[in-house]
């Protein structure tokens, strides 16, 4: 069985939601509340349908109203599906008393829902027909989560007995002990001390009458209560009456003048309003039937097929797809009854003429093979013995390789950033010795400064000897200080550049050193994670692992050499004996050895049946030929219709059929909408529609305008009476009202005190009510279902089920364990052989852990069971149930659902992300879902 698509229409959140599903392992990854479960729960839904099962009324599931859809008024969908080789498709609604269901058959395009009778509830029952398995039979054994492992407690169960009831019913379910007669004991006690709301005495009658006082009083006094809040209100309104009619009366005569002038502009706008209307609803026609017609027009243009076909020839590709199939399906049949008549006659053949001679010698040397091929199973058995004690996975090998090229890489990364450190730290050295020279110590600044003194004292001596020539000296000595002046500044600018630059490097040299940290850090969590100090240890555990790589691959080749002369010897074998009997039986080399002694007793057998044999092979080859010719025109019509419309899916040829269909109803439609709209054109363009409308509402906004500024400047007070003397006269009554309803409130105020702590006590009195309801129904629930289920369990369905179950706990536990033991009686108990002692014991003396790999593999045998049984393989539902598996069993729950993937889809819901990371690590083909 296999689940290939689900289509929501509504379904809790899931709103007009399509999934896909692949064979195989479907990962289902979401984030916890985005509505795994709900895909879960709606698939079992459309599948089973909404009805409670086990009760003979028609009673809605207890899941109903939880998964009612949040943003649609549909409640259903549909379903794809694969079953015993033909595909179908499920519709169902789901909205009680209005639920309807459609099968239909995808391979022969046929509606099939009346092919199945209906229940007493009016249900077909689709697939508990074809799986002999009600729908919530099919849950327990198909649907896992972490509260069907055991992992959880139930958080609605807060009692000690609810939680008795929750431990009993996991035991039933995974195989614990159980005391079946104390329990019910137990349970039917419980159940008469609760009572019901009849039996007088007990805990919920006496409850339930004291609510039931309770109640009337508190009715009493809401009666005052909601007396008082009116007499309140009505006080309130008096007041505000009151204040309203002395305010009114004061206004009256302003408002009164002012109001006929109001009335006469309001009635000039009632009057163009009465004839702007007419215009206005025939405009509005107008654009509507407009935007009718481009609808209309864009709905033909979606809804036209890119084909046209007719239902004849729909028909005829029907009955050709159909009669090539039975022409197959006949063709095969008459090749196998010819190739086995055949065979009959060869055979026939060989023993009439001795084409075939006996080989004694040939038989010696047959035996002498089955002798050496025992042989070489012992020393294959012994070298299989040697591997397993030596063998080490390889995946550790090559992790390593890839840590020594990522170690080479990093060493590789520190020699060139020391590199480019170094050269940094050469810049460095080269500035700080250049700022530890003076300011002027090159050539050019010192032999200007030099001159510059000479000059000077030139020219003091010129000065005192010659006063006037001491003028071409003293321009000299100025040329000299004006240069080494212009030196000295270059000189300071040129340092300050050099001064940012020589941070500029040692912020190089920081961020390298960072660097250099991190990567000493990388390298030395490689070498911890191979609890190793150095690279060379590194290296040598690596050829380590590559030495013991090379042993196992000579002791494989060794293998390989055995296994290929066994196969050579067991083909050899087989092919001499191949000739001597009907059909060569499973290799063993003692049954070889004593059927090969018995080939030389049967071959003098007597002739048969010749002459019919060839007759009926002459039959055969002209009934085959013939088909083969009806098989070969079936054949050219289906290509030439692939050739002409490129498709040949009935399903697809339907669907441009309906197509057609409604492009003829929109065309249909399309032509009388635009005939219409034709109408109301002509009519729209001779009468001035839009001017007219547009000049009456300008008329009306003016007017409008001009009552809006009267209005403004007038006070409002349309409510008040036409009369002053009729004011006061109400202003009157209202006060003395007013006195009436301040009495009455002054003794209602009493009455309301005791009502908060009335209601309180009634709503505490009421959850310990319902409390025990719910605790009484869920006892009779669980005694039940032990009465009905236990025997079953013990007597017919577990040891049926345990040899399953072994072979997966042999898997999941490596071979540790390798059996488990049902003892039955008044308990039911779960053994196992403890490897290190060989008792048996129970399972609880395991861990945790082990007790969860148990549980898994036994509901995996379950699975393989109720697959045998039904000759269908079941899909399976894992809803967050490895949550807490840690990465070693996650690892080996994964392998297992690998291999059971091969004959069951298996559907994952996680809201982790280790199980595609393990999935796509061990190479476990997936199809990965993203909610």
């Amino acid at each position: 069985m296999k689940l290939n698509r689900v289509k929501f229409r509504g379904f809790g959140r899931w709103v007009d939601q399509e999934f896909r599903f692949e064979k195989g392992i479907n990962l289902v990854e979401a984030p916890n509340e985005a509505g795994k479960s709900t895909l879960v729960q709606g698939i079992l839904a459309l599948w089973f349908g909404s009805k409670k099962e086990g009760s003979l009324l028609r009673k809605k599931a207890d899941w109903y109203d939880r998964y009612l859809p949040w943003e649609s008024d549909q409640y259903g969908g549909e379903i794809e599906y694969v079953l015993n080789e033909d595909r179908y498709r499920l519709i169902r609604n789901l909205i009680l008393k209005k639920e309807s269901e459609q099968l239909i058959n995808l391979t022969y395009a046929k509606d099939v829902t009346n092919d199945y009778q209906m229940d007493r509830k009016k249900d077909h029952r689709f697939l508990e027909t074809k799986l002999k398995l009600s729908g919530e039979s099919f849950r327990q054994i198909a649907c896992l989560n972490s509260i069907t492992l055991g992992q959880e407690k139930n958080r609605q169960l807060q009692h000690h007995d609810a939680m008795m009831v929750e431990k009993l019913k996991n035991a039933t379910n995974q195989s614990g002990h159980i005391d079946v007669q104390a329990t019910i004991t137990e349970i039917t006690k419980q159940i008469n001390d609760l009572g019901t709301i009849k039996a007088e005495g007990k805990r919920i009658a006496q409850l339930n009458k004291s609510i039931e006082e309770k109640k009337a009083s508190l009715d009493f006094l809401k009666e005052k209560y909601t007396q008082y809040h009116q007499e309140k209100a009505t006080l309130i309104r008096t007041q505000l009456i009151c204040h309203n009619l002395e305010t009114k009366l004061k206004e009256y005569r302003v408002y009164e003048e002012g109001l006929k002038q109001e009335e006469k502009l309001q009635y000039e706008i009632t009057h163009l309003q009465s004839i702007l209307n007419p215009f206005k609803e025939k405009v509005a026609q107008y654009q509507k039937k407009w935007a009718e017609i481009q609808k209309l027009k864009e709905e033909l243009e979606k809804a036209k097929p890119p084909h046209f076909v007719q239902y004849e020839e729909y028909y005829e590709l029907v009955q050709n797809q159909k009669r090539r199939r039975e022409l197959e399906s006949a063709i095969e049949e008459m090749s196998i009854r010819l190739q086995e008549n055949k065979v009959s006659i060869a055979e026939i053949t060989n023993q009439q003429d001795g084409s075939f001679p006996f080989d004694w010698e040939k038989a010696q040397t047959v035996l002498y093979q089955l002798k050496e091929f025992s042989k070489l199973d012992v020393q294959n058995q012994e070298l299989l013995d040697h591997l397993e004690l030596n063998m080490k996975e390889d995946a550790p090998l090559t992790e390593l390789q890839k840590d020594l090229n990522k170690l080479d890489e990093l060493r590789r990364e520190e020699a060139s950033y020391r590199t480019k450190k170094k050269v940094l730290n050469h810049q460095i050295a080269i500035k700080i010795e250049k700022d530890s020279e003076p300011l002027l110590d090159s050539s050019n600044g010192m032999k200007w400064f030099y001159f510059s003194v000479v000059g000077f004292i030139i020219t003091l001596y010129v000065m005192i000897k010659i006063p006037l020539a001491f003028i071409f000296p003293a321009i000299l000595t100025y040329y000299t200080i004006t240069k080494w002046s212009r030196l000295r500044e270059g000189s300071v600018l040129q340092n300050e550049k050099d001064l940012e630059k020589f941070s500029d490097l040692q912020y190089d040299v920081k961020n390298l050193d960072d660097k250099l940290c991190v990567n000493f850090q990388k390298q030395d969590n490689l070498l911890n994670k191979w609890n190793v100090k150095t690279v060379d240890d590194l290296y040598r555990k690596r050829d380590l692992h590559q030495d013991a790589s090379r042993v196992r691959e000579q002791g494989k080749r060794v293998l390989a050499h055995n296994e290929a002369e066994m196969n050579r010897i067991r083909y050899e074998v087989e092919h001499w004996m191949s000739p001597y009997v009907n059909q060569i039986p499973q290799f063993e080399v003692d049954k070889y050895m004593l059927l090969t002694q018995s080939i030389i007793d049967e071959q003098y057998q007597k002739k048969v049946e010749f002459s019919r044999l060839e007759t009926e092979r002459r039959q055969i080859e002209e009934d085959l030929n013939h088909s083969q010719m009806r098989l070969q025109a079936c054949m050219h019509f289906l290509n030439d219709w692939k050739v002409r419309y490129g498709e040949d899916r009935l399903e697809q040829v339907k669907f441009w059929l309906e197509q057609q269909d409604i492009q003829n109803q929109l065309s249909i439609r399309l032509e009388e909408h635009e005939k219409q709209f034709q109408d109301i054109e002509r009519i729209y363009t001779a009468e001035k529609w839009k001017e007219r409308y547009e000049d009456i509402s300008l008329q009306i906004k003016e007017i409008e305008q001009r009552l809006a500024k009267l209005k403004h400047n007038r006070l409002d007070i349309s409510d008040q009476p036409h009369a002053g003397q009729a004011l006061k006269k109400q202003l009157e009554e209202e006060k003395q009202r007013l006195n009436q309803i301040e009495g009455s409130l002054s003794k209602l105020s009493e009455w309301v005190e005791d009502i908060s702590k009335i209601e309180t006590e009634i709503n505490v009195a009421q959850r310990e009510l319902d409390a025990l309801n719910e605790e009484r129904d869920l006892l009779i629930c669980v005694k039940n279902t032990l009465l009905e289920s236990v025997g079953e369990v013990k007597d017919q369905l577990l040891p049926q089920i345990v040899p399953h179950a072994n072979f997966w706990i042999d898997k999941i536990t490596d071979g540790r364990y390798q059996e488990i033991f049902l003892q039955s009686g008044n308990q039911i108990k779960m053994d196992t052989v403890v490897p290190e002692t060989g008792e048996n014991k129970s399972i609880e003396h395991l861990s945790r852990g082990t007790i969860d790999q148990m549980f898994f593999a036994f509901r995996l045998g379950l699975v393989q069971y109720y697959s045998e049984q039904t000759s269908t393989p079941l899909p399976l539902f894992l809803d967050d149930c490895f949550i807490h598996f840690d990465e070693l069993r996650m690892r080996k729950a994964l392998i297992l659902l690998g291999e059971l993937s091969k004959e069951h889809q298996i559907m994952i819901c996680t809201c982790q992300s280790r199980e595609r990371k393990l999935l796509e690590e061990m190479r476990i083909k997936f199809h990965s879902i993203h909610i």
